[in-house]
């Protein structure tokens, strides 16, 4: 049993490294605050368990479905990041989504390419 950590970037942004990693970074932040605060079974699994994290690349199609299905959702949800326009992306991009840990991982999700 391996529980993972997903997240999905855009893939038709071409993020510099730098600004791939901060908006990771701002992904993160949230959802680590609200699995902590929840006492989430998985999260602390998934921190007990070297907190594997799988990124993987999605067209920005794919993200706005990935996110009306999940977000909000109990068992599995995710959080959109979207950036603020002020360095290298046009402002309201959706530059990443972040999948709360977990052992089952939808098809959708997995089947995305290695970023």
């Amino acid at each position: 049993m391996t529980i993972s950590m997903y997240i999905v970037v855009n893939r038709g942004l071409k993020m510099s490294k730098g600004k791939l990693c901060s908006q990771i970074v701002h992904g993160l932040v949230p959802m680590i605050e609200k699995l902590s605060r929840d006492n989430n079974k998985d999260y602390l699994l998934w921190k007990n368990s070297g907190e594997k994290v799988v990124i993987v690349g999605g067209s920005e199609y794919e993200m706005i479905n990935l996110l009306e299905k999940y977000e909000g959702g109990e068992d599995y949800f995710c959080y959109d990041v979207i950036d603020e326009g002020r360095t290298e992306v046009k402002r309201n991009s959706m530059t990443i989504l972040v999948f709360n840990p977990s052992v089952s991982i939808p098809s959708e999700i997995r089947g995305l390419k290695l970023y």
